[in-house]
């Protein structure tokens, strides 16, 4: 008996020294060791244009965290740091106060609407989720030049303290010439036949036996020297022009993008047209997006005039379309005979794999044909004001 009370005497003796020598945190919450900016481990950057990075890995850290940055340094050549203090100031930019929505803002006056002039430092941070966003605004900052590597530290905060990070991002900056007025991500021109039920099935189908592909998310082998040349402006002039692949080869270049004006000085209008192997137009005022379920630049403007010559868009602010990623399909009419379409020429290239990221359709495909449009596919964001005009050549037709 005398052995239970002694135990029992022990426990309640441990109970209290562990009750009175604990003590309850002054602090809640977690902040990690291991935050960092998820993505590349360089933030690439064209001056005056816009950019954006991953959003950061929180290491578990309790949310919500609060971003700051707190210091942005030059990369010397003998690498030291040197702070920039110039991206800490405040530089005038538009900003929407609220999202745009393309299916209900239609006007100027709307879209307007939506925006404002606001002082932003050309680097700033979600403050949220640390994803770091570049403003058009770096190109105020002077003495800023084509390959700059510039460290940026940031300051965590939550709950539990607050924590710098250094080197939290390293971004490098390339010179501004080269792609601030428009970045392009694809264009694939083609030419759209709707066969009517070929596989006995009751669908009908559209097929497209010319489809001229230059895509950067899919890799194409010569997109960067297709790129090259479309900038350079070959064939530019209505004559035919050509660049040469990695392979050596003579390629017809059949599609055309310039900047022609300044002007507008804010927002852009953009002039767009199909045409054939003659350079005669195919009717601007047929131009339609593609299908429901689909859109295109037409969907992401304010204002549209049909000419002769061209369909001309227009927006009031840049960089536009508003959705970066936007992957636009225009077309043109939708013909219900082939009078204009050289079927058996367009038939012989497709068969005898003359075309390239093309599918050879059978004899009963093409005999099985109701109607055909020539279509574009594209991904293009417009950074800089001003008026551009982007036409493609459609070959094996005539425009009418």
């Amino acid at each position: 008996m005398k052995n239970v009370i002694k135990i029992a005497l022990i426990a309640a003796f441990s109970l209290t020294c562990l009750s009175s020598c604990f003590q309850a945190p002054t602090e809640m919450g977690y902040l990690g060791e291991n935050i960092y900016l998820k993505g590349a481990d360089t933030m690439p950057v064209t001056i005056g244009s816009k950019a954006r990075s991953d959003i950061a890995w929180l290491d578990n850290s309790t949310q919500p965290c609060h971003f700051e940055i707190v210091s942005v340094k030059k990369e010397n050549a003998d690498g030291t740091l040197t702070a920039n203090d110039q991206f800490m100031q405040t530089f005038p930019v538009m900003l929407w106060k609220t999202p745009y929505d393309y299916l209900t803002d239609k006007t100027v006056e709307q879209v307007l609407a939506k925006i404002s002039e606001e002082q932003k430092a050309p680097i700033i941070i979600n403050e949220v989720n640390g994803q770091l966003i570049a403003l058009e605004t770096t190109s105020e900052i002077e003495g800023l030049e084509d390959g700059d590597v510039y460290h940026v530290d940031v300051m965590i905060t939550n709950s539990k303290g607050s924590k710098l990070l250094e080197d939290y991002a390293i971004i490098k900056f390339t010179a501004s010439g080269e792609a601030t007025d428009y970045y392009l991500r694809e264009i694939t021109n083609g030419i759209s036949i709707v066969a009517d039920d070929p596989d006995g099935n009751g669908t009908p189908y559209n097929y497209f036996p010319f489809y001229d592909q230059q895509d950067q998310t899919a890799n194409t082998a010569d997109f960067d020297v297709w790129l090259a040349a479309l900038r350079a402006g070959v064939g530019n002039d209505g004559t035919p022009g050509y660049y040469e692949t990695k392979k050596g080869q003579k390629v017809l270049m059949r599609d055309h993008l310039r900047k022609v004006s300044n002007e507008p000085t804010t927002g852009i209008v953009f002039k767009f047209k199909f045409v054939d192997d003659n350079g005669d137009v195919f009717t601007p005022s047929d131009y339609t997006t593609y299908s429901e379920g689909t859109q295109s630049y037409i969907d992401y403007a304010t204002g549209r005039v049909d000419t002769d010559e061209w369909m001309e868009l227009s927006f009031p602010i840049t960089p536009w379309p508003v959705n970066a990623d936007l992957r636009s399909y225009l077309k043109g009419k939708v013909n219900d005979n082939f009078d204009n379409l050289d079927v058996e020429a367009l038939k012989k290239a497709n068969l005898a794999g003359e075309i390239p990221y093309n599918t050879k359709w059978s004899d009963k495909t093409f005999a099985s044909m109701t109607q055909w449009y020539v279509r574009l596919r594209s991904m293009i964001v417009f950074y800089e004001p001003g008026t551009y005009e982007m036409w493609v050549e459609v070959p094996f037709t005539t425009a009418k």
